[in-house]
């Protein structure tokens, strides 16, 4: 088992649902996106999150 830190992957081209990828996708941490994420959630759900 590899618990070390991911690097990104630079480009991605998804070749099927069975390809492994073991390193971090762009999307998964982009900051921009997390937040439209959780602004649509809220919205689809009428849950407001707050801090």
């Amino acid at each position: 088992m590899d618990v070390d830190i991911a690097e990104v992957v630079p480009a991605f081209t998804l070749q099927g649902v069975t390809q492994v990828v073991e390193d971090v996708l762009p999307w998964a941490i982009d900051p921009d996106l997390a937040e439209r994420l959780w602004q649509l959630s809220e919205e689809m759900t009428g849950v407001k999150f707050t801090t």
